[in-house]
């Protein structure tokens, strides 16, 4: 709808369209959240509350979406993640729930490091040792020993 004097759109008050639930997987459980929605017929239905909750809406919060994931680093299979956080957090997802989520957080981080929004902790400039140049270096992150070439 346009406003004949103005000529610019008119934009239409959101109407309180009553509470709704959505069931949610955190670390505490599975948790039952009631919030409000609102409706305009020009932009659509709105949730604000779902920003404050989650950035993405999500049936599993992100504590749950870290957890599944550290648990499925040292598994062999999502079978046995599946198991681990059942017996660690005290609920279950099955494994196709857990290859699903932590396919898509593996994405989110690929397409977060295409971006360069994530920076490495460690930068090279920070492993050169003084009053040597060139030749072999040994730097040691997290245990692991790697050797170095500098150029």
């Amino acid at each position: 709808m346009v406003d004949p004097v103005e000529k610019k759109p008119v934009r239409r008050r959101f109407r309180n369209n009553g509470r709704q639930g959505r069931r949610v997987w955190t670390v505490a459980g599975r948790v039952q959240v009631v919030r409000r929605w609102w409706h305009s017929p020009d932009q659509g239905s709105v949730v604000p509350a779902d920003a404050v909750i989650d950035g993405v809406p999500s049936s599993v919060s992100p504590g749950v979406r870290e957890m599944v994931c550290r648990l499925n680093n040292d598994a062999s299979s999502f079978a046995r993640t599946a198991s681990n956080l059942e017996r660690t957090a005290q609920f279950r997802l099955s494994r196709e729930q857990i290859r699903q989520l932590v396919l898509r957080e593996g994405e989110r981080v690929q397409g977060a490091q295409r971006r360069d929004a994530v920076r490495p902790s460690l930068a090279a400039s920070a492993c050169r040792v003084r009053g040597e140049e060139g030749g072999r270096r040994r730097v040691c992150i997290w245990a692991w020993t790697v050797f170095w070439f500098l150029w």
